[in-house]
């Protein structure tokens, strides 16, 4: 056997060990869901700015304030309700995407927790706002982060929220993220 022969054998070998390893030690996710086709938004539209800003200064002042009633009277009671993780965690659609927006900011509130939110950028597409911000707590110390909130208009209503973010030091968390 050639040495170039048995090295790649070799290095196949380990290779594989190496995965089994790794795959017994990794958690198990759903399947990606099947999409058709990208929903691509051109062009920003006017009501799409109008609405969704509005939308946003009250989310900011929610957060500042607790008082999550102006922001939630925006709502549509069919609405998408995305977050990362935690107790409420995943995409939560229709009345029950309602009814775990409701409870979120219930929690926020009666936990105290408010989040200073600084606006990096905003992009407008279609039916579709995206508003990227820096977030800190207040009082400063506690929470600090990079946040993308998607909001989806409809008439002068916002029908979906959906929240990206992850903590700024890896493994900072008790999830281990």
């Amino acid at each position: 056997m050639k040495f170039g022969t048995s090295l790649a054998l070799a290095a196949a070998l380990f290779s594989n060990i190496a995965v089994a390893q790794d795959e017994s030690s990794r958690r198990t996710l759903p399947p990606m869901p099947e999409i058709a086709a990208p929903v691509v938004a051109e062009g920003m539209d006017a009501n799409t700015k109008r609405v969704a800003d509005h939308a946003w200064s009250l989310f900011v002042r929610a957060w500042g304030t607790g008082e999550w009633e102006p922001f939630l009277a925006l709502t549509t009671d069919d609405f998408q309700f995305h977050f990362p993780q935690g107790d409420f965690a995943g995409l939560h659609e229709g009345p029950d995407g309602k009814k775990q927006l409701m409870a979120w900011a219930r929690y926020h509130q009666q936990a105290g927790n408010r989040i200073r939110s600084v606006l990096e950028r905003a992009t407008y597409g279609g039916d579709t706002a995206v508003f990227e911000s820096a977030a800190e707590s207040i009082p400063a110390g506690f929470y600090r982060n990079y946040e993308v909130i998607i909001f989806k208009v409809r008439g002068d209503r916002i029908s979906a929220l959906r929240e990206y973010w992850n903590v700024l030091e890896p493994g900072a968390d008790e999830t281990g993220n």
